[in-house]
């Protein structure tokens, strides 16, 4: 288990937060690393699709290193998606339940990031004042 989590540290760029919930609920090495594995899928899919329909920033958006946001939020997600898959016994499919989940969380991150860059890009926004008596 520890040379997964080393290599989540050194070549995932993955929070020690986002790696400590991953260990907290993975009964083993081969578990951590199909959670791992997830993330990275549905990251590289959404990134894909959002470049193709116009996102010129979704890289930078979906990087761990560029986007601190998403990985704080990722530690949530993830932490709720892997107990509900273990108390919900009606998911059958727990990988792609939380695939599902993933995409939605990544296309989710990377508008969240285009609009906070676009945000210091608005021009001509006037608020009226109005004079109450």
């Amino acid at each position: 288990m520890q040379n997964v989590v080393d290599g989540l540290k050194a070549k995932a760029a993955f929070e020690p937060t986002l790696i400590n919930t991953l260990v907290k609920y993975s009964e083993n090495a081969r578990c951590l690393y199909q959670y791992a594995q997830l993330i990275f899928k549905t990251k590289k899919a959404s990134l894909n699709r959002l470049i193709k329909q116009g996102y010129c920033k979704a890289k930078q958006a979906l990087q761990f290193e560029t986007n601190y946001y998403m990985q704080n939020d990722l530690v949530k997600v993830m932490r709720n998606l892997i107990i509900q898959t273990r108390i919900n016994h009606k998911i059958h499919n727990k990988a792609a339940y939380i695939a599902k989940s993933l995409y939605k969380f990544f296309d989710d991150a990377v508008l969240d990031y285009h609009d906070r860059i676009n945000m210091h890009e608005v021009k001509n926004f006037n608020i009226p004042i109005v004079k109450l008596n």
